[in-house]
């Protein structure tokens, strides 16, 4: 298991900001921040906080760097950059195609710096002429873009800035499924690259089914899961994902005044139904404190529910935990969810 920092109850406020991210720039860091720092090539520095996972291997011209949770699909107890042979451009995005997870993947070779995306873009990239990091707060120099905050207004809900849209000047942020050249600041897609296979109704789901359990059995291996449970497709979907190994994950429902009771009795029912680790996690607004954290991440660009419930997640998570939460079990559901008899529990995907 990946050997992560000191515990939350043994840091101070400064150890906990922008937890988990980094940034690729020339100079030096913009905050006064005790970060590792490692060489990409002559000219850029990477500054990566503490908790994030680096993975790295030397090719003959370069450096390739993993950040985040990575996981090979098919052998998802090795390090993915075991499998890296070749590092051409074809060959790194065939590889891509069989890495899962939350990450960010960034190529030194022959003074050319190449950053990828994860395949939904789950961790963000943000980037101007020059600098890359996870978030904008991490970006010197960073003002907001007037015409951009007069035009789009977050509301108090779930919304979010569409495409490469951010609301701050010069910078953009990456697209899933893209590459971005730094050198001279070029985009393009590079997924799909071949032709979609096509699969039979019960052929699909079971490769899904596959690819998501081994996704997260992957994950289970860097660090301790935390997996969400509702009621609802998602969490049930990654519920199935994590059955077999459902021993070493705890599973949690958050409440408060806009949880749905029927929520709450549901996830009681699912885990009294396989005998999960489970229990409800209490939420009341968070500290000024704690917001200010997450704001500084954020900078504006998360509103609703995430923001609120965020005291309920300092409350059970640790540095060495992965939190498995709606969106994963979504980005499966969004492939695949049997029309016949949707509402049944142990449907193929918990088999």
């Amino acid at each position: 298991m990946y050997q992560f920092a000191a515990p939350f109850s043994q840091r101070d406020i400064t150890a906990m900001r922008f937890r988990r991210q980094w940034v690729l720039l020339k100079d030096k860091m913009p905050h006064d921040l005790q970060w590792q720092q490692r060489s990409v090539n002559d000219e850029y520095k990477l500054y990566c906080h503490n908790d994030c996972i680096v993975r790295s291997k030397k090719i003959s011209q370069g450096i390739i760097y993993l950040l985040g949770i990575a996981i090979s699909t098919a052998f998802p107890d090795k390090d993915p950059l075991e499998l890296v042979t070749e590092y051409s451009h074809e060959s790194i995005v065939s590889w891509l195609h069989g890495i899962s997870g939350s990450y960010a993947c960034i190529i030194s070779n022959n003074n050319s710096i190449d950053i990828y995306t994860d395949p939904s873009a789950t961790m963000g990239i943000y980037y101007t002429q020059d600098v890359v990091a996870s978030c904008p707060g991490l970006i010197p120099g960073l003002t907001r873009d007037k015409i951009i905050d007069e035009q789009y207004i977050l509301g108090k809900v779930d919304d979010w800035y569409p495409g490469s849209l951010t609301p701050f000047t010069g910078v953009k942020a990456l697209m899933a499924n893209h590459r971005l050249q730094l050198n001279d600041c070029s985009v393009e897609r590079f997924w799909p690259g071949t032709e979609f296979k096509t699969y039979e109704k019960d052929e699909g789901i079971a490769v899904i089914s596959e690819l998501i359990k081994k996704t997260l059995y992957g994950a289970s291996k860097i660090g301790k899961l935390l997996v969400s449970l509702t009621g609802g497709r998602d969490s049930r979907i990654n519920l199935g994902a994590t059955k077999d190994f459902r021993e070493k994950v705890r599973y949690f429902t958050i409440k408060n005044d806009a949880v749905n009771p029927e929520d709450l009795r549901c996830a009681q029912l699912l885990a009294d139904e396989v005998s999960l680790n489970y229990s409800v996690v209490p939420s009341d607004y968070p500290e000024d404190w704690l917001l200010d954290l997450y704001d500084e991440i954020g900078m504006g660009m998360s509103v609703g529910t995430r923001r609120v419930i965020i005291d309920a997640a300092l409350a059970i998570s640790g540095p060495d935990h992965i939190h498995v939460n709606g969106s994963q079990g979504a980005l499966f559901n969004g492939d695949y969810w049997p029309s016949v008899d949707p509402k049944k529990f142990n449907g193929m995907i918990l088999k």
